[in-house]
């Protein structure tokens, strides 16, 4: 299943990300993840294989956000470039798109809780 190995290389990067902090957390609260339009995952999979993945590590009971960035593109008729949406160009109405590829995951944020009360990183 893709969601699980994704979850698993989300977790494996949290938990790399967590022991760079100095002095670690408390705990981590919140992880903001983002994946391109070319990534085909159902995102509440996505998030629960990541609670289970989490178990019994420094990441447990953390909440998993994930989101999808919208797929960009450029029109070959008329030049516009920008969010594709219906597979048609924004400006022309063109189906005769160039997609830009989107199809990286990054992890944008970790939420902690920090020994002096303070979170965000």
């Amino acid at each position: 299943m893709h969601e699980t190995s994704l979850s698993q290389s989300i977790l494996r990067a949290v938990l790399a990300e967590l022991q760079r902090i100095d002095p670690p957390p408390l705990r981590l609260k919140r992880v903001r993840v983002v994946a391109g339009s070319d990534h085909p995952v159902v995102p509440d999979h996505v998030i629960s294989a990541y609670a289970t993945e989490a178990q019994g590590t420094p990441a447990e009971g953390s909440v998993l956000e994930l989101s999808i960035a919208p797929m960009l593109g450029r029109c070959t008729a008329c030049g516009w470039r920008g969010e594709i949406a219906d597979f048609a160009c924004g400006s022309c109405g063109s189906l005769d798109l160039e997609l830009e590829r989107r199809d990286a995951v990054r992890l944008q944020e970790l939420e902690v809780e920090e020994a002096d009360g303070e979170g965000g990183r």
